[in-house]
């Protein structure tokens, strides 16, 4: 879970304005958040740091649609770091990625429905 000072502040400028929050420090991923038509995206994990710490081997590649309205989809691509590469994350290993964002996602109340066939997830936005 992201910290508590940080989720106030993100929600906080969320009730004024329709943005995104992208935060990364922690280098392990953490939920989504959607409020009011801003996107809350609190870690998407470590990505290609050369840390040894199995939880930071898990990442997530965020993909934005947008329109003249701003945003209007976000989908997730699985990745791993297997000997400081990052790869494509494939099969049950992509799913348990998607999964355990969903599930980090949810507890933020926010949905991520997960398409197993083809390692993909999609945040559901509330229109």
């Amino acid at each position: 879970m992201p910290s508590s000072e940080e989720v106030k502040f993100a929600r906080k400028i969320a009730q004024d304005f329709n943005y995104i929050y992208y935060g990364h420090h922690p280098h392990v991923i953490q939920g989504f958040e959607e409020i009011k038509g801003s996107a809350l995206f609190y870690s998407l994990g470590n990505f290609i740091f050369d840390l040894n710490y199995p939880e930071t081997y898990p990442s997530i590649i965020l993909n934005g649609e947008a329109d003249e309205s701003g945003f209007i989809a976000f989908s997730i691509d699985p990745v791993y770091i297997d000997d400081y590469l990052t790869l494509p994350a494939k099969g049950e290993l992509g799913n348990y990625i998607l999964d355990y964002i969903s599930m980090r996602s949810k507890e933020l109340n926010t949905y991520v429905h997960v398409d197993t066939d083809n390692q993909r997830a999609y945040v559901i936005v509330d229109s």
